[in-house]
């Protein structure tokens, strides 16, 4: 089977090869973040940036799927032609032709930016946490950082080492825990790397406890989810001491109804309690050429770091399906599985809506999505079919039957969330536990006469 993959990277890694923030790192477990079949020596519980990516690099060396890669590529549009049952792909070097696409962009890709007043006047250094570079210099600046969530947690204590000042202006609070990482001990490091079984057993162990977490969020109202939230209070309140830092950082909804974050023995905190940090919760009202502004005050500065996340689950391309349908992300939120859309023949998407999650790995639910993609194209092979397009009763079907799941769980309890969309509908993670979503894509291939449309000539 051809295949061609198009990177609009210079080098394999996706979101660990374009973001290079000072303390950028993982906040799942390395055994968990990485592949079922290809396991890496990794130095610690929670691999960094620089070795994840050379991970990847490693394993598109070792399968040699290089040369199948066109690096510095961006896909601008993609059209399918009925008559030639194919699709056309645009890049920003060629048009090509294929059967099928297999969208893999994920979710981190495309930076958000907050429409501020008078932003395009500051005159000094501004740059989004995504487009850092690692030997970015804090020495002696004052540093405004917008934007409080995951990459602000990471980047703020390494910038603090050596900035003038920091300021982070802070939207919302989110609730944080210890991260608890840690090195592994070179004869750990050996026994999980040249003792395979070894490293599948703790990897199985990161796996359970990792879904064990689901039970936190099972319901909003929950004992467990309150004595957790009672717990996160407390450590606070022993690193912070200030009743006033500690109000202004205490969320006023359910942990997980946002992104949970995590600091390594919480020095995000730890960093806040520094002389030349401020936090800063009073709304932005303006950039000016030299400073941020609220309604209270100005804050000059230096540079300004927008930690401010990315637009999740949206295509930077254009996508015309069936009948010159050009579709949006709206239409794109009605999918089967999270995998196939009613409207795209021949066309499948990892990670896509409603298969992100809030307390497990990631790469588990792309392997499970992979093997059901490459079981459908073995089919369409055998079957010789020209194209295979999930049928709209099917997908409205699992999308309709997510909504009463949702109603319980804690990530339908009131918060601003990219979780949701502006009608407060979840369309982004699986209210489930991940090995009942494995369980759903073996039965939608064993039951695909019943879901999909095939089309022979």
């Amino acid at each position: 089977m051809k295949f061609q993959v198009f990177e609009k990277g210079g080098r394999p890694g996706g979101t660990w090869y374009f973001n290079q923030y000072p303390g950028c790192a993982c906040d799942v477990a390395s055994y968990l973040y990485s592949y079922s079949f290809e396991y890496y020596n990794w130095s610690a519980k929670f691999a960094p940036q620089p070795e994840i990516r050379d991970y990847l690099d490693g394993v598109v060396k070792k399968y040699k799927i290089e040369e199948n890669i066109l690096f510095n590529t961006a896909v601008n549009g993609l059209e399918w032609d009925q008559k030639l049952c194919l699709w056309k792909i645009t890049t920003t070097s060629d048009t090509f032709y294929a059967n099928v696409i297999i969208n893999a962009i994920g979710a981190l890709h495309d930076p958000s930016f907050p429409d501020i007043k008078g932003s395009e006047r500051f005159q000094g250094y501004t740059v989004h946490s995504s487009a850092m570079k690692r030997d970015y210099s804090p020495d002696n600046k004052s540093i405004a950082v917008i934007g409080n969530a995951a990459s602000a947690l990471q980047l703020v204590p390494e910038i603090a080492k050596t900035a003038k000042k920091v300021y982070i202006f802070q939207r919302s609070p989110n609730w944080v825990t210890d991260k608890q990482d840690y090195k592994y001990p070179q004869i750990i490091r050996a026994m999980l790397y040249y003792v395979p079984p070894l490293a599948w057993i703790h990897r199985v162990w990161l796996y359970i406890h990792n879904e064990y977490f689901y039970l936190i969020f099972f319901n909003k109202d929950s004992k467990v989810n309150q004595f957790a939230q009672t717990r996160l209070v407390m450590m606070m309140k022993q690193i912070l001491g200030d009743d006033d830092l500690v109000k202004k950082l205490t969320p006023d909804y359910p942990i997980g109804c946002k992104r949970v974050l995590i600091s390594d023995k919480l020095e995000y905190y730890h960093a806040l309690k520094k002389s030349n940090v401020t936090l800063i919760t009073d709304p932005i009202q303006g950039i000016s050429e030299d400073g941020v502004s609220t309604a209270l005050q100005k804050f000059e500065v230096d540079d300004i770091i927008y930690a401010t996340g990315f637009h999740v689950g949206k295509f930077r391309f254009t996508i015309k399906g069936k009948d010159g349908k050009i579709v949006d992300l709206d239409t794109l939120k009605t999918s089967f599985l999270g995998v196939c859309f009613p409207d795209l023949p021949n066309f499948y998407s990892l990670l896509g809506p409603n298969t992100g999650l809030g307390h497990n790995s990631i790469i588990y639910m792309i392997e499970c999505q992979v093997e059901f993609v490459f079981k459908m194209l073995e089919f369409q092979v055998q079957k010789d079919l020209k194209s295979i397009t999930v049928k709209k009763e099917s997908a409205l079907n699992w999308v309709n039957s997510l909504t009463p799941k949702f109603s319980h769980l804690v990530w339908s309890a009131s918060c601003t969330s990219y979780y949701k969309d502006q009608k407060g509908f979840n369309y982004t993670l699986y209210p489930g536990f991940t090995f009942s979503y494995w369980g759903e894509l073996i039965r939608a291939f064993w039951q695909k006469s019943h879901h999909f449309q095939f089309h022979k000539s």
